[in-house]
Parts: C-alpha cells; structure tokens; sequence
C-alpha cells in the first residue's frame, strides 16, 4: 500500500519541477526604447512581450510585472502589473503596463513574474533581436522537460489507480 503512494508523491514532484523549469529560459522583450529622460514621479507606459527565442513561443502567465530600479541605493524600485491586479490570459505572451518613474534618475528596467519568490527575466532591449547561436532540430528545453514532467505525472496517476484497484476488500465474517 506504501509503494504505489511513493510513486505518486515522487510522480507529483516531479511534474511540480518540470513546470516550475518551464518558465526557464523565457525573455522580455521590449517593444520600444524606454525614455531615458523621464521624470522621477511621471508615469511611463512599456510594453513587451515575454517569449522563449529558442523557438519564438510566447510564455502566458498572470502576475507578470515591470519594475524600474533606481541606480541609486536610497531610491525605492517602483512596480506595475500588467494585469493592473487583476488576472488575464496572454496567450500571445503580449503585456503592457503604467509605472511611476523612480526617484533618484537613472534607473533599470526588470520584468519579473510574482510568486512566492519572484522570478525575473533578461530584458532584451527593442534595437536587440534575441536569436540562438545555432539552429536547433529538437524540441525546445522548456518543452520537452514539461512533457517529460506530464508524461510521468499521468504514469504515475495510472500506477495508483491500478494499485487501488488490485487491492480487495477483507472478506467479512
């Protein structure tokens, strides 16, 4: 009875990594140049798109956010949603966002994904296209780690079924 709930556990944790690896290798790339030249406390609208470039795929979440870093240490980083709070589909990997400028001029542009801990992603800039060295024949890593992960997450759903179905009931006396 312990074995088939082992291998549905180690099954369940496996197919937790392989999502979690998924989000892996995801860029940011900006639509347009960010003004340099904004104000601190003026609000600046950027959009980009969240892709993998090995293979062009959008990647689509919700609580994805921008987030502008002051370069100078005493300035607090200032954050927008571009859900603006709320929870939408991105099926084109497209968002857009309204953000104060922080204090203290110059600053850093990062798009991140809030979780428990937050995950941030490259940002290429709009002049830059994100291209792989070589041409590549196989699936994409993200891809195929996630079928992988789903692949032994549905063996291992099966493998309880079947052992629950293989154990009788007591006959009673």
């Amino acid at each position: 009875m312990k074995t088939p709930l082992v291998v549905a556990t180690l099954c369940l944790l496996l197919a937790l990594g392989a999502s979690a690896h998924a989000k892996e290798g995801a860029v940011a790339r900006l639509h347009a140049p960010v003004p340099a030249d904004a104000q601190p406390g003026t609000l600046i609208t950027i959009a980009w798109s969240l892709v993998f470039p090995e293979s062009d795929q959008p990647f689509n979440a919700c609580g994805v956010f921008v987030q502008l870093r002051s370069t100078v240490a005493a300035a607090a980083p200032t954050r927008a949603y571009a859900d603006g709070g709320a929870c939408r589909a991105h099926p084109k990997g497209e968002y857009e966002a309204t953000i104060v400028v922080p204090a203290g001029g110059t600053w850093v542009v990062e798009v991140g994904l809030s979780g428990t801990t937050d995950i941030f992603f490259p940002v290429v800039p709009s002049t830059v296209i994100a291209t792989s060295t070589a041409p590549r024949n196989e699936l994409p890593p993200d891809l195929a780690v996630t079928i992988i992960g789903t692949a032994i997450a549905l063996a291992g759903a099966i493998a309880l079924i079947a052992a629950r179905r293989t154990i009788s009931p007591r006959p009673s006396m």
